[in-house]
């Protein structure tokens, strides 16, 4: 907790020595006050729940371990914070995802019969493009790398 304190520049040095005197309590109940927690200088149950990331709040790790702090705290547990949000807007977005797709097909192929002489143009147009979309997904899963 001393090095994590003195990382975010309310300890010194000096005060990192696995020992909570009066210096640690003082930069703990600066931290606390900082953070809009209850200032007791005591590493209590809502400072010690105050998490950290040391990547990005969007990074693949910080939402992996928002998932896995999600998992161990159960429903007795809300997370939040920017990274959380991002997370739940990941999921959000991969799970609707589908339905976004079928809604813009369904509304493409009607956009394409209205205003095309052919009725038979927008599925071959179509078709191509999901051949392509194939295609890449195939070549993403061999070569082990994804494109856009």
């Amino acid at each position: 907790m001393q090095s994590r304190l003195y990382t975010l520049l309310y300890l010194d040095k000096s005060g990192v020595d696995g020992h909570l005197g009066s210096d640690s309590r003082a930069a703990l109940k600066s931290f606390q006050s900082a953070n809009g927690l209850k200032t007791t200088g005591r590493a209590d149950g809502d400072t010690l729940v105050a998490v950290f990331f040391d990547t990005s709040g969007s990074a693949d790790e910080t939402m992996d371990a928002i998932g896995k702090i999600r998992a161990i705290a159960g429903k007795s547990c809300l997370v939040s914070g920017i990274s959380a949000m991002v997370t739940d807007l990941r999921d959000l977005c991969e799970r609707e995802e589908t339905v976004y797709v079928a809604i813009a097909v369904v509304l493409a192929v009607a956009a394409m019969l209205l205003f095309l002489d052919n009725w038979l143009i927008p599925f071959v147009f179509l078709a191509g493009i999901g051949i392509s979309i194939l295609l890449n997904l195939g070549s993403n899963f061999f070569l082990g790398e994804i494109s856009y």
